[in-house]
């Protein structure tokens, strides 16, 4: 606010005036326009109006040890020549109690001999005692030599020790913002560091932004952001950002037995024999693989060869696959069967053969299988009316198709021929096994039969075998050949 001028200084102002007139200069006491904002800082200015002498004042109120910001600004705006200023304070207390340092935003001194265009001082007004104290800040203005009473003291500035400020970026800033020196804007740099000159005693400010995929730890715009005072040597700030996680699932498939999985920096792997979600840190790096159940097999993300992934900034999904084993079914025509019929891996019709038939066929799956009789025959089961079924397993399996004769129950003859040489004749009821033992010089031998019989041929004893029909439906004639 702005203060009435004391009775001392009134006297001075009418000195002054009546000296003026007196030397028949012509001036009177300058009518002028002044004002005051009493806060941190203080904005205190005066303007020139015509040729004259100004006295404007305004009181500042500071606490115990601290520190007030105090603008005087000085207008020239009717750009009169020659006009002397002077800033100057009263203080009743002791000189050392109360010191002056200029700000970086000052561009006058507290005294000159031209204000020209005017300006302003921009000082930090400290005070140095455990006590609240007011003083009175004024400005003088003159195209004469400026002659101040004694307990008005013109403004000397002390000389402000500067100390650097050191900025350093974290892991995950992207930007770091700071304001000193009492600058009302913060700056900003992308620099991984900088250095700055900050005034003893001043406040500094400082916060950084946040990479992408990462968060503040502290000194943000959202909590605010940090400050210091300087202090009498050089400090340094690092800002620093912590890794967001983000949703990595890694899913199991079909055939899948258990998942393996490593992230955020660990050196063993964890299991899961469900699907699993884990959070992993934003830029780092994750592993993971499967074990496959019976029947499959992976084709990747093994243990030998896991697969891995970078966690970016949004949530992740992985799944892991197996395919399923082959195995061999082998369809084998019996006695009187003409063709087989078979489906197998999820076909939807079936495939015929007039031959035995070998197929590879996957775990898991369900096969399907039925024949036709030859003429004459009828099929024992696996009929296309009700076929026969079952599940691979984890291993081959071998399936025989048989059929009965449909011609009478017999009884039916038997002819054996041993190395061309006639050997049995036999009468067999219908159904009915037939078994013969010979002898034989060798092992190697084979036994074929006429009317669709089958004849097999077993090692007895020593140089004994025996052929085999296990069940005559027709009258056949069999040779044994070695």
């Amino acid at each position: 606010m702005k203060t009435k001028i004391s009775m001392k200084t009134i006297y001075l102002i009418l000195v002054i005036t009546i000296g003026l007139v007196g030397l028949g200069i012509g001036s009177t006491l300058a009518v002028f326009t002044a004002s005051a904002e009493i806060s941190n800082p203080i904005s205190f200015s005066s303007n020139l109006s015509y040729n004259g002498d100004i006295f404007d004042t305004v009181e500042v109120t500071i606490g115990p040890n601290a520190t007030r910001t105090t603008n005087v600004s000085i207008f020239n705006d009717e750009q009169i020549d020659g006009v002397k200023y002077a800033v100057w304070y009263i203080y009743e207390g002791n000189s050392n109690d109360i010191s002056f340092v200029r700000n970086q935003e000052s561009d006058i001194d507290p005294s000159g001999t031209d204000i020209g265009q005017g300006g302003t001082l921009s000082m930090d007004i400290k005070n140095n005692t455990s006590n609240t104290i007011t003083i009175t800040i004024g400005v003088t203005t003159s195209k004469e030599d400026i002659v101040l009473p004694s307990y008005m003291k013109v403004i000397t500035l002390a000389t402000v020790a500067k100390y650097n400020l050191i900025l350093n970026k974290g892991t995950g800033i992207s930007i770091m913002y700071y304001k000193i020196n009492g600058s009302n804007t913060y700056a900003s740099t992308t620099n991984s560091s900088i250095t700055v000159s900050v005034n003893e005693g001043s406040t500094y400010y400082y916060y950084g932004i946040a990479s992408t995929g990462y968060a503040m730890n502290s000194c943000s715009l959202s909590s605010g952001p940090c400050s210091g005072t300087m202090g009498a040597s050089a400090v340094t700030k690092t800002l620093t950002a912590s890794a967001n996680s983000y949703n990595l699932t890694l899913s199991k498939g079909t055939g899948v037995s258990t998942i393996y999985y490593r992230v955020n920096g660990a050196t063993n792997y964890s299991s899961s024999t469900a699907s699993k979600t884990v959070a992993v840190k934003y830029g780092t790096t994750y592993y993971y693989y499967g074990t496959a159940s019976t029947g499959y097999s992976m084709s990747s993300c093994t243990s030998s060869s896991p697969c891995s992934g970078t966690m970016g900034a949004g949530a992740v999904t992985k799944s892991l696959t197996a395919t399923a084993n082959s195995y061999n079914l082998t369809l084998n025509k019996g006695t009187g069967v003409s063709t087989i019929y078979y489906k197998v891996n999820g076909a939807s019709s079936y495939t015929s053969s007039t031959s035995n038939k070998t197929l590879s066929v996957k775990y898991g799956t369900t096969y399907y299988y039925y024949g036709t009789a030859s003429t004459g025959y009828t099929m024992n089961s696996c009929t296309s009316s009700s076929p026969c079924s079952g599940t691979m397993g984890t291993s081959a399996v071998t399936k025989t198709l048989t059929a009965k004769s449909s011609g009478g129950s017999g009884p039916f003859t038997v002819t054996l021929y041993v190395d061309d040489t006639l050997y049995d004749t036999a009468s067999v009821t219908g159904g009915n096994k037939y078994e013969k033992s010979f002898s034989s010089p060798t092992s190697s031998m084979t036994c074929t039969c006429t009317n669709g019989q089958t004849c097999s041929i077993s090692h007895s004893s020593g140089v004994y075998y025996t052929a085999t029909i296990n069940s005559v439906t027709a009258n056949t004639t069999c040779r044994v050949e070695y």
